[in-house]
């Protein structure tokens, strides 16, 4: 019954690194054989958006990273056991992160 509850809430742990010129994402389960563990690794120019999504007990965060075969792509991570304040600093982060990847596409366009 207890795996049941942890395959259904999603993997319960989930690490971010926003230090140098990559975005790191790992999430996976306290239990290893469960799930799949999840882990990507992408320049921050390829961040395009991100959104936090609630669903009941379920938070789930959505990110859409460029790619050159199909435009873009959705990398999806389960943050239902973060707290606010981690989500909030996590939020923080990529804000800058988009933000500053609009202003130098803005930048780019001004030039041409």
């Amino acid at each position: 019954m207890l795996l049941t509850l942890f395959y259904l809430n999603g993997r319960q742990i989930f690490e971010y690194d926003s230090d140098g010129e990559a975005l790191n994402f790992k999430n996976r389960n306290i239990i290893p054989f469960l799930d799949r563990p999840l882990h990507d690794e992408f320049p921050k120019y390829k961040l395009i958006k991100y959104e936090v999504v609630h669903i009941l007990f379920v938070k789930r965060l959505y990110v859409t990273i460029s790619s050159k075969n199909t435009g873009s792509t959705m990398l999806k991570y389960e943050v239902s056991y973060l707290t606010k304040k981690e989500i909030t600093d996590l939020r923080f982060s990529l804000n800058k992160v988009v933000k500053t990847n609009n202003d130098k596409k803005e930048q780019r366009l001004k030039n041409d």
